[in-house]
């Protein structure tokens, strides 16, 4: 029970989700002691899995929030940890949404950032030249915010599942880019 409650701030573990799953487990396999005559004990079990479950998965809330938050331009690679907490967050579908849209915010913001640092500063050490060098020249100014747009559109998140759930499809961002422009489209299926 401490690897599920943990402090907020702690890290996950691959244990954590082994038991979470024990957890579930037991809460399911309660449902036959209600069918006998341990209706009492089965309920008292239910409820404290039960309780169990929903502070381990206020934790992991938390927790991948606060994982979502700190992806940027640098790292936006998605740890195993944090696709494992996205599939089973899948369980709760508010706590999932929620999740999801914190995902969405820090990778917009990273990108954006990025972009405006590809305006006004450049590359590492002024190479490339900063974009705006170029802004005298309409056809070049497009051209190297194009290039760029489409340069860092594939270093981008193209397509990442989280989770890895067979009977659930989970998270997908997909990238479409047609040759003139280039959309980012999240959805959940």
């Amino acid at each position: 029970m401490s690897i599920l409650r943990g402090s907020h701030e702690g890290p996950l573990t691959e244990e954590f989700f082994r038991v979470l799953d024990k957890v579930k487990q037991i809460h399911n396999d309660v449902k036959v002691l209600l069918r006998t005559n341990q209706q009492t004990a089965g309920l008292e079990i239910m409820e404290q899995m039960a309780l169990l479950q929903e502070t381990s998965y206020e934790r992991l809330y938390r927790w991948a929030q606060n994982e979502c938050r700190t992806l940027t331009q640098e790292s936006c690679d998605i740890s195993p940890i944090l696709s494992q907490a996205m599939d089973a967050l899948q369980d709760r579908p508010v706590l999932y949404k929620y999740t999801l849209d914190e995902f969405g915010t820090a990778r917009r913001s990273a990108v954006v950032r990025g972009f405006i640092d590809a305006l006004t500063r450049g590359g590492p050490g002024g190479t490339p030249r900063p974009i705006e060098m170029h802004s005298h020249d309409p056809l070049r100014y497009l051209k190297n915010i194009n290039k760029h747009v489409y340069l860092h559109s594939n270093h981008d998140v193209t397509h990442t599942n989280f989770g890895k759930s067979q009977h659930k499809p989970s998270f997908s961002y997909v990238k479409i880019c047609p040759y003139s422009t280039n959309t980012h489209v999240i959805y959940s299926t």
